[in-house]
């Protein structure tokens, strides 16, 4: 909520996890966050940061690494170092998987049907 001079009001603001978007709930005991230090060309600190939270959800499909380096290198804090990183190829694999389970099940009761 805010007031006249727009400034926020509200008592609590629930983080948001950076990947997905979901609310971080209280109860969320494997989500965390994480501050980056901005540097200069010289690689010193320049006092400010950037903060990343990622939702337990995330982190327990294994995809936190995936979507930290996906979320740097949009922001510019990463180079794009191989073809493999911020494409989201962990979803698709897991996905790839499901998908060779269903047609070997549906191959297996093909073959028992018979």
């Amino acid at each position: 909520m805010e007031n006249d001079k727009g400034e926020l009001v509200d008592l609590y603001v629930p983080r948001k996890c950076s990947a997905t978007n979901r609310i971080i709930k209280a109860k969320d005991h494997g989500s965390v966050q994480i501050s980056i230090a901005k540097v200069d060309e010289n690689g010193r600190v320049t006092g400010e940061n950037q903060v990343y939270a990622l939702c337990g959800f995330v982190r327990a499909m294994g995809e936190g690494d995936d979507s930290l380096n996906r979320l740097a290198q949009r922001d510019g804090l990463l180079k794009n170092f191989s073809g493999w990183v911020g494409r989201g190829l962990g979803w698709a694999r897991k996905l790839n998987k499901a998908h060779l389970v269903e047609e070997k099940l549906a191959a297996f009761s093909t073959h028992m049907l018979r």
